[in-house]
């Protein structure tokens, strides 16, 4: 399509759209993919989209945090999609937290598409014990307007999903 100059675009893969339509086109795309978005990353990375996850998990240091007594931080995945980071850091703490700290919400994973999410919470079935699930939500938000009180997180994260972020401040 052409795009004006008086009209803010901006990039869609290879292509300049304009900014009004970049949401619905993601949107779209991973509502499409949901079903294999993971495997599509495992074939296009080779693998190595679990390493920089793995790293990234481990640069939150949440197990260190919760070793020197501290309560679990309050964690917000924007983006978190079919739950990788999210997953990630509930494996890594889940040895660490206490009966009372199971039964409450720690990991909050937000994204724009339902699909990725649904995805999640299956995966998330089949991962985890039944008293895990309570540490973790899915909640469909916009990553650029979330619906979230101020204050309530601890941690705010956002990988591979910030690419998708049109107005990043």
């Amino acid at each position: 399509p052409f795009l004006s100059p008086l009209r803010p675009s901006t990039h869609f893969g290879f292509k300049k759209v304009p900014e009004s339509s970049k949401k619905h086109r993601v949107n779209d795309v991973f509502m499409s993919v949901a079903n294999s978005y993971d495997q599509m990353n495992d074939l296009m990375s080779f693998g190595v989209h679990r390493l920089w996850k793995d790293e990234f998990v481990r640069m939150l240091a949440v197990k260190d945090i919760i070793r020197s007594g501290d309560s679990p931080p309050k964690i917000l995945d924007v983006a978190g999609g079919t739950g990788d980071i999210a997953f990630r850091v509930l494996e890594e703490i889940a040895g660490h937290l206490s009966q009372e700290q199971m039964k409450s919400r720690i990991i909050t994973v937000s994204d724009i598409n339902s699909n990725m999410l649904e995805v999640g919470l299956d995966r998330a079935k089949q991962i985890f014990d039944p008293k895990f699930l309570n540490a973790l939500d899915f909640v469909e938000a916009d990553a650029e307007n979330l619906p979230f009180e101020a204050d309530i997180f601890d941690l705010y994260t956002i990988s591979f999903g910030l690419r998708n972020v049109t107005d990043i401040p």
